[in-house]
């Protein structure tokens, strides 16, 4: 399955995603795994990639934005040469200087925290704050709509820095905090266009918005309480629970799929599916 492919490495502000806290499971127990580093606690977690996990405040109000993208990943430049890629290019209302220093664990640090103006012509407050070892490079980024809420960020993000060990696991890798093993992601509020894509591995099913897409050979979709199948059949197109949809297909923001029986609860998912919620959609189930 392919996740989010317009979103290359270092752009990771258009699109931060979010789930609701019903799905947070962390692991636990002995045979849990030791991690890179300790995870904001009542933050929500979104897995992107098997090397970047996203984490959402809570109690945000309406229109309030905090959040932190954690990555990783080996490169072969220099960390200075790094850290500069992996800044968005928004224009910069205000910028501080860069700072260098270590974490309590030892490892290099730089910081540079910035004040932007976004493409909807909004200010944004970002926080950047990468990580070395070797090749081994981690970045930290906290994104919020006002002051105040990015020093929230701020202080979970050095809390993040100086716990971690880059002799753990990150949590991505194992969509950590869902101990059922299903990967959740969650789509804008905005329009979602099907695509039925040929693969060198058989055909898929595109998700398409504005901001970003997903594709799979199958999957779930919801309203983050119930799950219907949509698939690729491998001849005769794209299908949600059984009835058939066209290339080029839209659900529309606002508009409702009406769920028919067969449908499963989130609950009953297990280790291997994906699950997409659409917050844009209603899913009206059907009378019993």
């Amino acid at each position: 399955m392919q996740f989010l492919k317009k979103l290359p490495f270092g752009v990771l502000l258009g699109f931060l995603l979010s789930l609701s806290s019903e799905h947070r499971n962390d692991a636990q127990g002995a045979d849990a795994p030791k991690f890179m580093y300790k995870a904001p606690k009542d933050w929500t977690p979104t897995r992107l990639s098997d090397s970047v996990i996203f984490y959402d405040a809570p109690a945000l109000k309406k229109g309030e934005e905090c959040r932190i993208s954690v990555s990783s990943r080996i490169e072969d430049i220099t960390f200075t040469d790094w850290f500069k890629r992996v800044q968005s290019k928004e224009p910069v209302i205000e910028a501080s200087g860069q700072v260098e220093g270590k974490t309590k664990g030892g490892y290099e640090m730089l910081r540079l925290s910035k004040i932007v103006k976004t493409p909807s012509d909004k200010q944004a407050h970002r926080l950047y704050l990468a990580l070395r070892d070797g090749k081994r490079m981690a970045l930290i980024l906290c994104t919020a709509s006002s002051e105040d809420l990015l020093k929230t960020a701020v202080q979970q993000a050095e809390a993040i820095a100086d716990s971690w060990d880059y002799k753990g696991e990150f949590p991505a890798s194992r969509a950590a905090y869902s101990n059922t093993g299903v990967v959740y992601i969650k789509l804008p509020a905005q329009d979602i266009t099907l695509s039925y894509v040929e693969r060198r591995d058989g055909f898929t099913v595109e998700l398409e918005t504005n901001d970003g897409s997903i594709e799979a050979q199958r999957l779930y979709i919801g309203d983050g309480k119930i799950a219907a199948l949509l698939y690729a059949d491998p001849s005769e197109g794209i299908f949600l629970q059984g009835v058939k949809y066209k290339q080029g297909d839209v659900f529309r923001n606002g508009s409702t799929i009406k769920v028919r029986p067969g449908y499963k609860n989130v609950s009953d998912l297990k280790s291997g599916d994906l699950y997409v919620t659409l917050p844009g959609i209603k899913f009206e189930l059907p009378e019993k």
